[in-house]
């Protein structure tokens, strides 16, 4: 009778963490409704994507080159994390060479 008495009360218990989860669980959902629902910034903090880099870039940067081959073949093998870390490098190179001068000219022969 007893081991019957502790399954119930185990089965008490449970349910009880399961009310409290779905209860998380709804609040969760309702904050991010509310995140989702939030009107998009129309000021000048606002961000855009400028631009992004794929694998293929990489290889169609090579192409024509005597080492094309070996280029594919390492580009094939590279992780999530020296993606990241090429990505990263790029975005850098392009803020502190190009990015500025070429913000400032395509807004003044566009927008002005």
């Amino acid at each position: 009778m007893g081991y019957f008495k502790n399954l119930d009360i185990e089965r008490m218990n449970l349910e009880k963490d399961k009310e409290g989860l779905e209860n998380e669980l709804e609040k969760v959902n309702k904050r991010l409704k509310e995140i989702y629902d939030m009107p998009i910034k129309q000021d000048v903090e606002k961000y855009y994507n400028v631009t992004s880099t794929c694998k293929e870039d990489i290889i169609s940067a090579f192409e024509g080159r005597d080492d094309l081959k070996q280029v594919r073949k390492r580009v094939k093998k590279l992780t999530e994390k020296e993606m990241i870390f090429l990505a990263k490098k790029l975005s850098e190179d392009y803020c502190n060479q190009l990015y500025w001068d070429s913000l400032r000219i395509i807004f003044l022969e566009k927008f002005l």
